[in-house]
């Protein structure tokens, strides 16, 4: 398997990709392709926070291990973890997900720069190519995380077939809405990605669910087949997480 660049996001799709050797659209922790435009949104001010808050270290202390991956054979590669550090951030926005668009929006899902006051990210892999990515994006309350939410689920939900074009490779995905589970968070979107790079098949399975303060976005990845993964069920393991979350606050 070519690990590409380490996790940003999970879930994001991109980092999922990236991990499972399914997209070449970055070869940085945390950065944009050299030549790539981002469409960037700025928010008037930092979050004011309210309630108790979990850092980006315990918000990765809290993500799932490969203990929690019902598949033996996994394992959490060597800097495949990112997160905001020990102290919350009051940044303003960098990225608005209502005017990305597709590539830049699930590319850039997983990187900081959302709002956020801590995130967290990383993958887990297979020897079978397979690939279960996590990120936790927490907002200064329940309000901000719906607003970034549903920006992202509309924006999502509206892209079909789209291109990640990076690095002189010929990436094509489709993405097709899917039924979530139901009693995830309050409310959750779910998406199957289907396409190829440089004519390799692979496939993407997407949960992303907003809970409280928080969005969670758990996507399986394997290269090699059109099918989508359905030996791990992103739901059940989306339901695992928000209890280990709940657990460290």
């Amino acid at each position: 398997m070519k690990i590409r660049r380490p996790i940003r996001t999970g879930a994001a799709l991109a980092t999922v990709l990236a991990l499972a050797g399914c997209s070449s659209t970055n070869s940085n922790l945390g950065g944009p392709a050299s030549g790539t435009t981002r469409a960037k949104g700025a928010a008037a001010s930092g979050p004011a926070i309210s309630g108790t808050q979990l850092t980006g270290t315990q918000l990765t202390a809290a993500l799932l291990t490969v203990s929690d991956i019902p598949v033996g054979g996994f394992i959490a590669p060597t800097g495949s973890n990112t997160d905001s550090g020990g102290s919350l951030t009051t940044a303003k926005a960098r990225f608005d997900p209502s005017t990305m668009s597709c590539e830049d929006l699930q590319d850039d899902l997983g990187e900081a720069g959302f709002g956020e006051t801590a995130m967290s990210t990383n993958a887990l892999v297979s020897r079978s190519r397979e690939t279960v990515s996590q990120t936790v994006y927490q907002f200064a309350d329940a309000a901000a995380a719906s607003a970034f939410y549903t920006a992202a689920k509309a924006n999502w939900a509206a892209c079909g077939t789209f291109d990640f074009a990076g690095q002189g490779s010929d990436n094509k995905l489709t993405s097709k809405v899917t039924a979530a589970r139901a009693g995830l968070g309050q409310q959750d979107f779910a998406t199957t990605e289907t396409g190829t790079e440089d004519g390799t098949p692979c496939a993407i399975a997407s949960t992303l669910t907003l809970d409280g303060p928080d969005v969670l976005l758990v996507g399986t990845a394997k290269v090699g087949t059109a099918t989508v993964p359905t030996d791990i069920d992103g739901a059940s393991l989306t339901t695992k997480l928000i209890a280990k979350i709940a657990a460290t606050g």
